[in-house]
């Protein structure tokens, strides 16, 4: 790939918006590590909206004891709060 932008001269740099703290470069390389197209199936992007709103949606479901348990968990939790 050509370097379509601007010709990197002494007076190239990088400038940050938010810290304001530029830097001076004379040289760059493009480097690039391309997903192989059989493997390309496997990888879909995930914005951090996404995930979250995929662990409010699995919080969503009430999951309910089944009674023929409840016995046997109310005596295990009150074993557990008389040795603590």
């Amino acid at each position: 790939m050509a370097n379509t932008g601007n010709p990197i001269t002494g007076a190239s740099y990088i400038s940050g918006t938010e810290s304001n703290v530029n830097t001076v470069f004379t040289t760059s390389s493009l480097l690039s590590n391309p997903i192989d197209q059989e493997e390309e199936e496997f990888y879909a992007p995930v914005t951090y909206y996404e995930f979250e709103r995929q662990k409010n949606e699995y919080n969503k479901t009430v999951r309910l004891l089944d009674s023929r348990y409840t016995t046997a968990v109310v005596n295990n939790l009150t074993d557990l709060m008389r040795t603590t």
